[in-house]
């Protein structure tokens, strides 16, 4: 399996679309493993759920396209350093534009995640982007599907959000704790 970073663990690499599935431009995924610590920098997490002591995982996935652009790893890595990864499931580039999807503990638009993407995807080095989060299976959002997920994946809306939804239940993407094995 390939290192993006050293500062996640590969869980999952599909380096390639597999052939027998036919969503969006070459779709494929890698899960990955953040340890984060507490004291992020957005409080509103905390009305949803007690703040851990000590460290924590958080499993998300990079949803790639037919060009598996690492670049994006540059970008993950940048909201990590800010401790803005915590509610973090689904990062993916698309012609030019990286989506970040959120558990629905977080909401972009109030903690500045939002803008923190944007601007971060901006500052790419050699080819800036643009950005935007949002939150995933979002309540409050009035679409039956939300056009957004297209711009992750690029095919029709409800396809994209039943691939998703399936693969942040095969994964048990985002929080959970940090469990020390004992040494035998």
């Amino acid at each position: 399996m390939q290192c993006y970073s050293y500062l996640f663990t590969t869980l999952f690499d599909e380096l390639v679309a597999p052939s027998h599935m036919r969503l969006g431009y070459g779709s494929h995924y890698s899960v990955l493993r953040a340890v984060l610590w507490p004291g992020s920098l957005h409080q509103a997490v905390s009305r949803y759920v007690a703040e851990p002591i000590g460290p924590i995982l958080n499993d998300f996935c990079v949803v790639w396209d037919a060009d598996h652009d690492a670049r994006v790893i540059w970008f993950i890595e940048q909201l990590h350093v800010r401790r803005m990864l915590d509610s973090v499931l689904f990062v993916g580039e698309h012609k030019g534009h990286v989506t970040v999807l959120t558990n629905l503990h977080r909401h972009p638009e109030h903690d500045g995640l939002s803008e923190t993407v944007d601007e971060l995807a901006a500052q790419l080095p050699c080819d800036p982007w643009t950005g935007s989060a949002h939150r995933f299976d979002d309540p409050d959002d009035e679409a039956d599907v939300p056009e957004y997920l297209c711009r992750l994946i690029q095919d029709e809306p409800v396809r994209v959000e039943a691939y998703l939804g399936w693969l942040q239940t095969l994964w048990w993407l985002g929080r959970k704790p940090l469990e020390f094995r004992t040494p035998r």
